[in-house]
């Protein structure tokens, strides 16, 4: 999503796909000579269709006159006040999503954002009661459509690939009495092409979680990560010694690197592997096949390209 950030005197700064940094380090893209502002203080990322601001700071920073603490999302128009310098946003109107519908029944559900989740919690994008919460995540990428599920599904007419499902036309799923089907994609979406894997991935620990900065198809894309995520992409991309960046990790392995002493339950993983994928997905990346479940469980990996470039930093 394209987007700038204007100061007071009209000043205008791009959102590039490598973000902004402001505080009062030399290597922030905006730098303010504040005292009270850190020295990192805050991100700003742009992903494909939104722009989220990120407080690195334990002061936090004010979106739309309120003290935030965490990745909120910021529309144009909206002000940030880091410090005492303000800042508004000038973002340009993302292209319209693709087009999915669900059908339960006589009834049809449209799939909206990049991440649609299934289930009986009350934060479900779409509340099936009778499912546990977050049964299952729909991603949405470019022209495809992955169903990962967190509990025993009944999946139909679907291809499974690296632990998911890539569902088409007709597709079929459900638990117990209710069933779901994929009843309308666009016309282009009878091909489905394989997305390309990073050629670069570095990340970066900041305060409360870290900065992933890769490239694929040589376009940058720089997504934040809490800090639980960025400890499991980390395992992910700095294995063992004697293992490559990009291979399969076991899920001991895993939750020993990434709990440590306090130890942690398949189910645990597999909620954070959910939640690293959605922050994936909402920075316009295909999160369901960059982090992907070894078939029939048991083992994870970060998908990257032949010969990438990794850092952990």
């Amino acid at each position: 999503m394209k987007g700038w950030l204007r100061d007071e005197l009209g000043i205008r700064v791009a959102i590039t796909p490598g973000g902004v940094l402001l505080g009062r380090s030399r290597t922030c893209g905006i730098v303010i000579a504040d005292p009270a502002v850190s020295r990192r203080h805050a991100a700003v990322l742009a992903g494909l269709d939104a722009v989220h601001v990120v407080p690195l700071s334990e002061q936090g920073v004010e979106v739309r006159g309120e003290r935030r603490h965490v990745l909120t999302e910021v529309a144009d128009g909206d002000e940030l006040k880091v410090g005492a310098e303000r800042f508004l946003f000038e973002l340009e109107a993302p292209p319209p999503p693709v087009s999915w519908q669900l059908g339960i029944g006589d009834r049809r559900y449209p799939v909206l954002g990049r991440s649609f989740t299934l289930g009986g919690g009350p934060d479900d994008d779409l509340v099936v009661s009778s499912w546990p919460p977050r049964a299952c995540t729909l991603y949405a990428f470019e022209q495809s459509l992955h169903l990962d599920t967190a509990a025993p599904f009944t999946v139909v007419g679907a291809q499974e690939r690296d632990g998911l499902y890539l569902l088409t036309q007709g597709a079929r799923f459900g638990r117990g009495a209710v069933e779901v089907v994929l009843v309308k994609v666009p016309e282009e979406a009878t091909t489905v092409e394989r997305p390309r894997a990073p050629t670069e991935a570095v990340l970066e620990f900041v305060p409360n979680g870290a900065l992933l900065r890769m490239k694929v198809s040589g376009a940058p894309c720089t997504v934040f990560l809490a800090q639980r995520r960025a400890d499991l992409v980390a395992a992910l991309l700095s294995p063992a010694r004697g293992t490559e960046a990009g291979a399969w990790v076991e899920d001991e392995v895993l939750m020993r690197r990434v709990w440590g002493r306090e130890g942690a339950s398949r189910v645990q993983l597999n909620v954070l592997l959910h939640r690293v994928r959605e922050s994936l997905t909402h920075a316009g990346l295909n999160g369901a096949v960059l982090v992907q479940r070894a078939p029939g469980g048991g083992a994870v990996r970060f998908r990257l390209a032949d010969g990438a470039r990794v850092a952990v930093r």
